[in-house]
């Protein structure tokens, strides 16, 4: 529930049976202070800090006393919109919508013709580090979906709209991405280009949508963005969103290689069969029992639709 800066964050809890109101321990400006501090402990590789910080936003948001059986479907005001939902001791789904009305949208009709188009460690021409992990996984993804992804120069924005073409199942992108906090709009991840990294930005796609069901921003910092009047949260996963996108999985801050290759690997194995919300959590949990810090996957957060 919106609120003042002061006011107490309170929650609107509606399941098929009834309607709560939960009171959180925050104020807003106090959730606000912990995502704050938590990417205080992102900066400098705090992982004591991170999960201290991480299980004081799960209590003080009451997340026990949550009537969810199956799946949580969240709708962000303010801080809100920067709890990495995955590092909370949550154990079912949970999916960021752009808005309330979201579910009762017509969805965007597209002429489907491949079941994936995998972007991934475009060439930089040296402005940037190349993404050895990013390149594995590709490689891997490719296979479970039986296709070539666009690697290195092939990477480029002329390509992946030739593939992509009236629409695809699952558009994956690893590659740079980049948050630009005066201007959202400018976010982008980087592309392929002629002499120099091409950038694909929110404007851009806004005004030029690829059509896909599912997008993975598989990057830095995809997912964040600047909340403006009414709680409208601009960014990369918006312009997605708008072109007709049912969800997308992006980033709060950055990530590694490494633990990135095994949280997508594991995702897309269930994500293909159409279970976004079961492949982000299992996908999370994965990452969880081989005892890796949430810092290094907590960072994903799911948005939109939890089935495809």
């Amino acid at each position: 529930i919106p609120g003042g800066a002061e006011e107490s964050l309170r929650l609107l809890i509606v399941t098929r049976d009834s309607t709560d109101i939960i009171n959180t321990d925050f104020t807003h400006s106090g959730l606000a202070g912990l995502v704050t501090q938590m990417a205080g402990a992102v900066r400098g590789l705090d992982l004591r800090r991170h999960k201290s910080v991480a299980n004081s936003m799960g209590q003080g948001l009451k997340i026990a006393k949550w009537p969810v059986r199956k799946a949580a479907y969240v709708v962000p005001s303010g801080a809100l919109h920067f709890v990495p939902w995955g590092a909370l001791d949550v154990g079912y789904p949970v999916a960021v919508l752009p808005a309330a009305g979201w579910l009762l949208r017509v969805p965007v009709s597209m002429g489907v013709t491949k079941a994936a188009v995998i972007v991934d460690d475009p060439d930089f021409r040296g402005a940037f580090k190349q993404l050895e992990g990013a390149r594995k996984e590709a490689i891997e993804i490719g296979k479970l979906y039986g296709t070539e992804p666009l690697l290195g120069l092939a990477a480029s924005e002329e390509t992946l709209r030739g593939q992509v073409g009236g629409g695809v199942d699952i558009l994956h992108f690893a590659t740079h991405g980049f948050f630009d906090a005066a201007n959202p709009l400018a976010s982008f991840i980087l592309l392929s280009g002629r002499e120099q990294p091409q950038k694909l930005t929110a404007a851009k796609l806004f005004e030029n949508p690829l059509p896909a069901r599912l997008v993975v921003l598989s990057a830095c910092e995809t997912g964040v963005g600047k909340t403006v009047a009414g709680d409208d949260f601009l960014g990369l996963p918006r312009s997605f969103y708008l072109g007709g996108t049912l969800a997308v999985v992006s980033s709060l801050w950055p990530v590694d290689d490494f633990n990135t290759k095994l949280f997508m690997e594991t995702f897309h194995r269930r994500a293909k069969s159409g279970d976004y919300g079961g492949a982000w959590l299992e996908a999370r949990d994965r990452l969880r029992a081989a005892g890796v810090p949430p810092l290094f996957y907590g960072a994903f957060v799911l948005g939109g639709a939890l089935k495809g």
